[in-house]
């Protein structure tokens, strides 16, 4: 063996190897080397080296600290571009020369505010105090202190965001600074550190950090999946990550529903790469946006909503899912993708108290207070007004169902926050209708419209509390088998004689309730046929319903007298959406109609975001409402457009092979209003 302390290892001139230094080692005849101790004396030199080394060490970090800290620039001369402050207590000027820090220079140019937040982190560490992810909570707080608007990302955030977003270099880490977050990790958070005194009307600003990460590597189409080319264009929701953010109340169970959108900066950012990047402006737009997609896909995204604090007071629990991520809601690109939501954890908490609870009050309690304060509010005048899910107080006796527009099987009702739906009967609706539009109604639609005019021809009794009456869970589509239509024998429990007398007999019933309804146990089929491409069919009171009706706003003396049971029709068309199951082709279906109606209601998006992609099924749109235009007058006839079902938490992978996400439906809905302004110049919907 070699003795450690004492040999040399090095390379010969030639090149050849190594070899030993004889005159450091001392060997024995049998090649052995003679066996050395270390001395005592030896030990304690070796001893008081290694503590020399520690001391410098530790003199070295100590002198590299204090030169960190202390603000690198030329004194004999003031920066050209540059921040000025002063530390408390010092006279002395002091200046950030920007020139030496392209991300806090590109910060000040972009964006109005960060000067401050950029003075503010230096005094903290030239004060060598830890700075704080928040900015000072300001000494009063207004109705818009927090809104989006007036609230930047903190600091060390917008510092990331703009390094991630912008090709610039700048490899001094004087300013670098985590907060203690976890930038590989999405997050939400809140504009304050700790919980202030928020109000109801207060406006707040939530917002998420979502970091590249690159989700399926090893997925040959991970490049495929984009926002449509609209929201990539307008850097608008759906962008490349989506989520589901909701405020409940921990009490009443009252639920907001939120929409994250991409934060407005993103614009400011993109602006801002082009210049860097020195792209031509003769270079067309459709180029750039081209480019964008590849450059901006692996950048760290942010998203925002900003909320009325609602004017229930309580504690509100603050819930968000990362859903989708880098595009891949998007099943017009690639192929269906397996749906992994993530709850994403909220700083510095997901708790946001508005005002002071009351605690005294029963949840049953709080429901009642809740509902007599939303019926004190107008009528709305419109159908889509921003509310929330108010709880049903099932203990109440002086409030009925009917007050409200409708309860949901989870008791919850819609409640806007600036007016009220207003409930009607079945009965007052024949009375409207056939008043007002005495020509009747087109009706073009899927299993979901026809479920509506089950409701209408049963005066509401068809499906009436349908999960009351569920014998199990409701099964996913893929596992229930098709009921054909049950023709009652002999033996066997008597059916129903007309629509209004609906009631349930076996529990295969409550499959049509929520799914398809081509064919029911004991349904009539000479009612209303849910599996005719074309289907006429009547609706109206009973003598004795019309006199409860009694007078209404509605009434015309000359149709009343000519018409006393307020009857009305229906000429309904199934349909599959604009899509290539119809047979015969939905091109027909408005051309070859031989009725003109009052009310024409056409139902579109369900069928066809599953099984259409976005561009094709538009310009069907567009064929659509020529055909429209062709049919109707629009100076006599409204013109519907009934949106989609809401569609969430789940990806479709039975046999029909669905390309649907929740994202991809918003697009195909919020796309076809916009073609209807464009070709009408105005859109009833």
């Amino acid at each position: 063996m070699r003795a450690e302390l004492e040999i040399q290892c090095s390379t010969d001139e030639k090149g050849m190897g190594t070899h030993y230094d004889s005159s450091m080692a001392a060997y024995t005849l049998l090649e052995q080397p003679i066996s050395r101790r270390i001395t005592k004396k030896q030990c304690q030199i070796a001893g008081l080296l290694v503590a020399c080394l520690f001391l410098s060490s530790i003199f070295y970090i100590k002198t590299t600290q204090k030169s960190e800290i202390t603000l690198p620039y030329d004194k004999s001369a003031i920066p050209i571009h540059n921040i000025n402050f002063t530390i408390p207590k010092q006279k002395e000027l002091f200046y950030i020369d920007l020139d030496k820090y392209p991300i806090e220079a590109n910060l000040v140019q972009l964006f109005a505010g960060s000067k401050d937040a950029i003075r503010s982190f230096t005094i903290n560490k030239l004060e060598q105090t830890p700075p704080s992810i928040w900015m000072n909570p300001p000494a009063h707080i207004q109705p818009d202190t927090y809104a989006c608007d007036n609230q930047l990302p903190p600091y060390s955030i917008l510092r990331r965001l703009v390094k991630d977003n912008l090709p610039i270099t700048d490899e001094n880490t004087y300013f670098e600074h985590d907060a203690g977050l976890d930038f590989s990790k999405p997050f939400v958070f809140l504009p304050f550190q700790k919980q202030p005194s928020l109000k109801k009307g207060y406006r707040l600003c939530i917002r998420a950090l979502v970091p590249f990460k690159g989700k399926g590597d090893h997925d040959p189409y991970k490049s495929f999946y984009r926002p449509y080319s609209k929201n990539h264009e307008e850097i608008s929701y759906p962008w490349w990550d989506t989520m589901m953010t909701t405020l409940k109340n921990t009490r009443t169970d009252e639920i907001i529903s939120l929409e994250m959108k991409p934060w407005s900066g993103h614009k400011v950012l993109r602006t801002k790469a082009r210049e860097l990047k020195g792209i031509s402006n003769e270079m067309p737009e459709w180029a750039r946006l081209r480019d964008e997609i590849l450059y901006e896909r692996v950048k760290m995204h942010l998203y925002e909503a900003e909320v009325v604090l609602p004017v229930d007071e309580g504690e509100y629990e603050l819930s968000t899912l990362l859903e989708f991520v880098e595009g891949r809601y998007n099943f017009d690109f690639g192929p269906v993708t397996t749906y992994e939501p993530l709850q994403l954890p909220v700083f510095p908490s997901n708790t946001i108290l508005v005002k002071k609870q009351n605690v005294k009050q029963s949840k049953e309690a709080l429901a009642e207070k809740l509902l007599k304060e939303h019926l004190k509010l107008p009528l709305c005048t419109g159908s889509d007004h921003p509310g929330r899910w108010l709880p049903w107080p099932n203990s109440t006796t002086r409030y009925t169902t009917q007050d409200v527009a409708a309860i949901t099987r989870h008791g919850k009702y819609w409640a806007p926050y600036e007016c009220r739906y207003r409930h009607i009967t079945y009965e007052q609706f024949n009375r409207c209708v056939s008043q007002t539009y005495p020509r009747g109604l087109d009706i073009y639609g899927d299993s979901n419209m026809r479920r509506s005019i089950k409701k209408f021809i049963s005066h509401g009794q068809w499906c009436k509390d349908w999960h009351k009456h569920l014998t199990g869970s409701v099964v996913p589509e893929e596992k229930i088998p098709t009921i054909l239509h049950k023709r009652q024998e002999d033996g066997e429990p008597k059916g129903y004689m007309s629509p209004q007398e609906y009631k349930y007999i076996v529990p295969e019933q409550t499959r049509s309730c929520y799914c398809e309804d081509f064919f029911e146990p004991y349904w009539n089929l000479d009612w209303f046929s849910g599996g005719a491409r074309r289907f006429y069919l009547e609706v109206q009171n009973s003598p004795a319903q019309a006199k409860t009706v009694g007078k209404t706003k509605w009434d015309k003396q000359d149709i009343r007298k000519a018409n006393p049971t307020d009857k009305f029709k229906i000429n309904s068309y199934k349909w599959d959406g604009l899509t290539y199951f119809n047979e015969p082709s939905w091109k027909s279906a408005v051309g070859e109609n031989r009725e003109i109606s009052d009310v024409a209601v056409f139902s579109l998006g369900n069928w066809d975001s599953a099984f259409s992609t976005l561009e094709p099924y538009l310009k069907d749109v567009d064929y659509l409402i020529e055909q429209i235009k062709n049919h109707y007058d629009l100076n006599k006839t409204l013109i519907i457009y009934r949106t989609p079902q809401y569609y969430c938490c789940r990806l479709d992978y039975d046999h029909r092979q669905r390309q649907i996400s929740g994202p991809k439906l918003d697009v195909f809905d919020m796309e076809v209003p916009r073609e209807y302004r464009l070709l009408f110049q105005s859109c009833c919907c």
